[in-house]
């Protein structure tokens, strides 16, 4: 499942997720539950609002959902933490004295004109961020959060745990893009085909009185 829902801070500042059991008769019962602090996580210095994916790419399963692009998160960075650049030059990004290299021109078909685009390499920067001089820290990437469940009437003992993860957009940033699509595949209906070409070793129990051949019924199991 997912859920969109609007915060203020400091008042909406702890989200609590709440995992009930599901009873076809009788209500639902608590298992348990996990806090999460989302003041804390908007205001770390690690960008714990929505964690930096592996790959940059504008359409499919992994679009990318922040809000901002990779080279404006770069850019920002770099003015807060008043390091100099980004520096974009073809196939490479200078940040400070730390030269990053890599991919800038792009081409989907060999009949359309390349396109340069820095986002690729600016995430890549932004994904060895703790080799920067003069910022020298992590920033959070793209992950699955396994949070441990815990219920009141049992404190301190584990009640099984929940894996999930919270992405946060300031309301005064543009629209982020989709929400992730969590939904199961869809099975899709197929016809298998299965030849017994030959068996071997079969022992012939049977043996037909008028011809005197054996045989033997048989079935695979596969």
């Amino acid at each position: 499942r997912s859920f969109e829902i609007q915060a203020t801070f400091p008042k909406d500042s702890l989200l609590t997720v709440l995992i009930y059991d599901h009873d076809l008769v009788g209500t639902d019962d608590l298992i348990g539950e996990t806090k999460i602090d989302l003041e804390n996580r908007f205001y770390s210095r690690h960008r714990a609002t929505c964690g930096l994916q592996s790959q940059y790419e504008i359409e499919g399963y992994n679009a990318w959902r922040d809000a901002t692009k990779p080279s404006e998160i770069l850019t920002k960075l770099c003015k807060d933490y008043r390091i100099s650049g980004p520096f974009m030059r073809p196939g490479e990004i200078q940040v400070g004295r730390k030269i990053f290299k890599g991919q800038t021109v792009f081409t989907e078909d060999e009949n359309e004109e390349p396109v340069e685009s820095y986002e690729h390499l600016s995430l890549k920067v932004l994904r060895a961020w703790e080799e920067i001089p003069g910022a020298g820290y992590k920033l959070v990437p793209e992950h699955i959060e396994t949070r441990p469940l815990y219920h009141k009437d049992k404190p301190g003992i584990e009640q099984g745990r929940v894996q999930m993860w919270v992405d946060m957009f300031p309301k005064d940033m543009p629209l982020p893009g989709p929400p992730v699509d969590i939904s199961p595949r869809k099975p899709k209906g197929y016809e298998l085909r299965v030849i017994i070409w030959n068996t071997e070793d079969v022992i012939l129990e049977d043996e037909n009185i008028f011809t005197g051949q054996k045989s033997s019924d048989i079935y695979v199991k596969g």
